[in-house]
């Protein structure tokens, strides 16, 4: 065996090493981050794994002190280290420090059971709100702590068809009340018609009201009209 043919094939293995090590870099599940800190830095504090935005691949090394960010937040490799919301699956609901993750901590939940939709997707710092479709007479099974959403993460979620009596629809507050369908489904299109001889005014008040909460889900809407009469020409 010639040294030119060793010396090639230990080059090959050297790309290779070197090629696996800058694309297939996976950073730590949770349970296994100290046992990689301590193997690549002494010292479960000063270990990074992060998403590089420049060269799209994680990166591993080692700094002196951890760094954090707010919730809804975490750090990624961007020129220095700078903060990022989470990505659009998951959340963050408390400060995010380098020295345990590389990501945000909790994957989002779903709206996909039967009769549910979705309430608010729009935080990062939150998990996803559902609620039971009521134009399609769903109604939640067990009643949720806000009354007409709930967050699956935290309670049950699940939804039923309840029965209204006949010439009756279920409201977002899920009661029956006197109507029809197609009512119900056109009550907010038709709360923004104004007629020719009839100008309305819509206002919102909360329904219970916590103190120092704003609560914008439960509104009641209240119209006051004034009806102009024609007078003779």
């Amino acid at each position: 065996m010639s040294l030119k043919y060793c010396i090639t094939q230990m080059f090959q293995v050297l790309i290779y090493v070197c090629s696996y090590k800058s694309y297939d870099i996976k950073c730590p599940h949770i349970s296994h981050w100290n046992l990689r800190a301590y193997h690549d830095c002494n010292d479960t504090s000063q270990y990074y794994c992060l998403f590089d935005e420049n060269s799209c691949m994680y990166t591993e090394f080692c700094r002196r002190t951890p760094d954090f960010e707010g919730p809804g937040l975490k750090v990624v490799i961007l020129g220095g280290l700078n903060g990022k919301m989470c990505s659009s699956n998951r959340y963050q609901p408390f400060m995010f420090w380098t020295n345990g993750s590389s990501e945000c901590i909790f994957q989002k939940s779903v709206c996909s059971e039967e009769g549910q939709i979705i309430e608010t997707d729009e935080l990062t710092r939150k998990d996803i709100s559902c609620r039971c479709d009521n134009t399609r007479g769903y109604s939640f099974v067990l009643q949720p702590k806000d009354i007409t959403f709930c967050v699956p993460s935290q309670e049950d979620c699940s939804c039923y068809i309840e029965q209204c009596p006949a010439g009756h629809i279920l409201n977002a507050g899920y009661l029956c009340t006197a109507g029809s369908l197609g009512h119900n489904r056109n009550t907010t299109s038709e709360s923004h018609t104004h007629s020719n001889n009839k100008s309305t005014e819509m206002k919102f008040q909360p329904v219970n009201p916590e103190p120092g909460r704003k609560r914008f889900t439960y509104r009641t809407p209240i119209v006051t009209a004034s009806v102009e009469i024609a007078g003779e020409v």
